[in-house]
């Protein structure tokens, strides 16, 4: 799966899929059904585009990983493989866009990179500073709402955009991502 320094001849996508879970913790009323819809959507929209490689990361230890894997082999998606191993940090150099649906430890090291980036941010749970959202929206597409992700991930799909960005703005990455190197700098983010 890994390049082993042969050039790939398909664009790679990795999509993590780990928002339900987490910001269930944090607000129990999160909606799964809607959720689903939307990475049913997701899947679909990725599932129509076989010139692409999809690696699917889901949540570490959540059932998601058997799930998308019969519906994957269901659907004979054979440009779709789930990650059940590995961090996303081992993924990330083996990507050529990033598609992420919540904040965290993916998002800085995705921040970090030059990769285009995708980003879904639930409008109505995940609430960033107007400062925040503006620095962020300087280095990443960032979606508030499910059908924004899919026209901006639909649009980098029809247009095979998937070149590294050659200054990639940091602002986001300064102020919340490494800021103080304390460890806290994405609780700064959020209201």
């Amino acid at each position: 799966l890994l390049d082993h320094g042969h050039r790939r001849q398909a664009p790679r996508v990795l999509c993590v899929s780990w928002g339900y879970f987490v910001n269930r913790r944090y607000h129990p009323s999160y909606p799964a059904t809607s959720y689903f819809l939307f990475e049913q959507q997701k899947l679909e929209l990725l599932g129509g585009f076989p010139h692409v490689e999809v690696l699917l990361k889901p949540y570490p230890g959540s059932p998601g990983a058997e799930l998308l894997n019969r519906v994957v082999a269901g659907m004979g998606w054979r440009h779709i493989t789930v990650l059940e191993e590995g961090q996303f940090s081992d993924w990330l150099p083996h990507a050529d866009l990033l598609v992420l649906d919540y904040q965290g430890t993916p998002l800085v090291e995705a921040l970090a990179s030059a990769k285009p980036l995708i980003l879904y941010l639930d409008e109505r749970f995940q609430q960033l500073t107007p400062e925040a959202e503006k620095a962020l929206s300087k280095r990443a597409t960032v979606a508030r709402t499910p059908e924004a992700l899919l026209a901006a991930l639909r649009e980098r799909l029809v247009s095979r955009d998937f070149g590294e960005l050659a200054d990639p703005d940091d602002e986001f990455l300064r102020l919340y991502g490494t800021h103080l190197n304390d460890g806290r700098s994405l609780e700064r983010a959020y209201r």
